[in-house]
């Protein structure tokens, strides 16, 4: 319910269901619930521009995580650190926060993958290193047609590259971004806030041009993205 709660916007409403579960997670002994859901409590205070929270209770799963020593449970814990820093403007923070939760995932096509991709190529772009932004994007782009198993993250890769491409193919980066808001209407998941989307979305005029499907849209942003090295 709490989750339900979050990917529909209602954050206040979250944090108690979210808090019982902890509470349960604790009197159970099962630490990696607990860690789990401390993480996503993290991104619900993120989400509220509460940072000094979001930070504490992330550390505080991280630090079970790495206790268990499970790889991917610590993957798990770090993925959130990588937003913190960005909305604190740290982006040397976050792009080593990246490094770490990568030396830590398999380079396949789940959605823990291209999550990271897309978070890296947004660290990317606002450093002004747009090469590598657009290099990040097309391995998310590439993994997600070839999973072909949820629509996760898609909305976000959209945004970003139609952020980076609005200022040679505006007409594109329109489409990009009517075809992220058509994603969001039709499934729970909504655009990052810590991705700006507020911003790139208010940039462009969506009213005149046709929403792609999801895989046709993911194909445009690898046409506007070119075919470089996706490992760059």
């Amino acid at each position: 319910m709490g989750e339900f709660l979050r990917f529909g916007g209602r954050l206040r409403e979250a944090i108690p269901w979210h808090k019982r579960t902890i509470e349960q997670a604790r009197e159970l002994g099962s630490k990696d619930e607990e860690a789990i859901m401390l993480r996503d409590l993290a991104f619900i205070h993120l989400e509220l521009n509460e940072l000094q929270l979001a930070r504490k209770l992330a550390e505080e799963a991280l630090v079970i995580q790495e206790h268990l020593g499970d790889p991917e449970g610590i993957a798990h814990a770090l993925a959130v650190f990588p937003d913190i820093a960005m909305v604190e403007r740290n982006l040397d923070e976050a792009l080593a926060m990246c490094d770490r939760w990568d030396s830590l995932v398999p380079d396949d096509d789940g959605e823990v993958r291209r999550e990271l991709e897309v978070v890296r190529a947004e660290v990317y772009r606002r450093r002004g290193d747009e090469r590598h932004a657009a290099a990040r994007l097309r391995a998310a782009a590439e993994k997600t047609l070839h999973a072909e198993e949820s629509c996760f993250g898609i909305a976000d890769i959209l945004i970003v590259a139609a952020d980076l491409v609005t200022p040679r193919a505006p007409t594109a980066a329109a489409q990009l971004v009517a075809s992220a808001k058509r994603l969001c209407r039709e499934t729970s998941f909504g655009l990052s806030f810590v991705l700006e989307s507020e911003r790139i979305t208010a940039g462009v005029a969506t009213e005149e041009v046709d929403e792609l499907g999801f895989d046709d849209a993911l194909r445009l942003v690898l046409d506007c993205l070119g075919s470089g090295d996706s490992r760059a």
